[in-house]
């Protein structure tokens, strides 16, 4: 949900502690550039197999891996400089596990989370951020002579299927 702020919402309900961690824009910082970030979890009713869906970033050009843990077991994951949405699957643990988000590394593994959730089972759809176009100019000025005039765009987070067009309302431009 674009209008949660996870810093809020998770804060002493959720968690337990939170080594390292800030509330940054809605969402949580973890780290900073000589400690690792921690996140762990009240105990949670784990007896079955679930999913946990993290949407998370990378600090800049921090190299941001991180491991969840729950008991024995952990995954790691290996965040992009973007937002996006990742699934870890774990089977069964306890009635009372605390599930632990930490950065791989102690240095420069800073990141950020704005969506955490665990979900029952393993066949979980991820959900999917929505496009966002980029445009390198909101305005072109065009003289009354013949000229060429360009711009870029980029499109973050792409439909498959789906392109970006271009049109105008004027006769006189191609």
């Amino acid at each position: 949900n674009e209008n949660t702020d996870i810093s809020a919402s998770l804060k002493g309900e959720y968690y337990a502690s939170g080594a390292k961690t800030y509330s940054a824009n809605g969402a949580l910082k973890f780290g900073s550039s000589s400690v690792a970030g921690v996140l762990t979890t009240v105990p949670l009713n784990l007896s079955e197999p679930f999913t946990v869906i993290v949407k998370a970033k990378k600090y800049g050009s921090d190299n941001a891996k991180i491991k969840a843990v729950v008991g024995e077991a952990s995954q790691q994951i290996t965040l992009t400089a973007d937002y996006a949405y990742y699934g870890i699957e774990f089977e069964a643990a306890t009635k009372k596990s605390s599930l632990t988000l930490e950065a791989v590394n102690t240095s420069d593994c800073r990141f950020y989370i704005d969506e955490l959730q665990v979900v029952a089972g393993h066949d979980v759809v991820l959900p999917t951020l929505p496009p966002v176009l980029t445009v390198s100019s909101s305005e072109l000025v065009v003289s009354h002579e013949a000229s060429t005039q360009t711009f870029t765009y980029s499109v973050a987070n792409p439909v498959e299927g789906v392109s970006a067009t271009v049109t105008d309302n004027v006769d006189w431009i191609t």
